[in-house]
């Protein structure tokens, strides 16, 4: 029977690429995003870093909607 441990690196190797595959999703999008509205660079690292700095004071939001949205059904 192997290690307990082995189960954890694979585990670990799991949500990694999980996260990279999703930071990496998530900036294409971005990217392509304000490329389409000819947005200057520059002002892309603006967006990066108040998503940042969003995400480092709320990140909750980033995963679960406000309690307060209003529900909208198509």
């Amino acid at each position: 029977m192997p290690c307990l441990y082995i189960y954890i690196w694979c585990l670990l190797g799991v949500f990694i690429i999980g996260f990279f595959n999703f930071i990496v999703s998530f900036s294409l999008s971005l990217f392509l995003a304000m490329r389409s509205r000819s947005i200057p660079f520059r002002e892309f690292i603006l967006v990066n870093q108040a998503i940042f700095a969003r995400f480092k004071k709320h990140p909750q939001t980033f995963f679960f909607p406000p309690k307060n949205a209003k529900k909208e059904f198509l």
